[in-house]
C-alpha cells in the first residue's frame, strides 16, 4: 500500500467526505464532536496508518487516529497528543524529545 492508498480506507474519509473541517478545525472541536470523531476513529481499519502520518508530518493540526493534535505553538497539549499518537503506533510512551517517528520502509 502506497503511502495515500490507506487514505482511501480511512472511515472518516468514507463517512464524513465532505466534511473535512470536522477533522481539521481550527481549535479542539468540543466534547460532543470529539466523541464521534474518537468513535469513528477506533473502528477504523487503518487508524495506526493515521497515526503514523499525524507523528511524521512536520505541519500536523487536527484530529488524528482519534487524538487532537494541536498546532506547534501549543507545544505542552502537542507533546501530549504526540505520546498518545506514538502510544498508537507502538512507539514506548516516553517523553517527547523530537516530534518525528522513523518508519521503516
Amino acid at each position: 500500500m502506497n503511502d495515500d492508498e490507506w487514505a482511501e480506507r480511512a472511515v472518516c474519509r468514507l463517512e464524513t467526505p465532505d466534511a473535512p473541517d470536522l477533522w481539521t478545525p481550527d481549535r479542539r472541536p468540543i466534547r460532543a464532536v470529539m466523541v464521534h470523531l474518537e468513535a469513528m476513529c477506533a473502528r477504523c481499519p487503518v487508524i495506526r496508518n493515521c497515526a503514523v502520518d499525524a507523528v511524521t508530518a512536520d505541519d500536523a493540526e487536527g484530529v488524528y487516529a482519534g487524538v487532537w493534535l494541536p498546532g506547534k505553538e501549543r507545544r505542552v497539549a502537542r507533546a501530549t497528543a504526540m505520546r498518545r499518537l506514538k502510544q498508537l503506533i507502538g512507539e514506548p510512551a516516553r517523553g517527547v524529545v523530537d516530534e518525528t517517528l522513523e518508519v521503516p520502509a
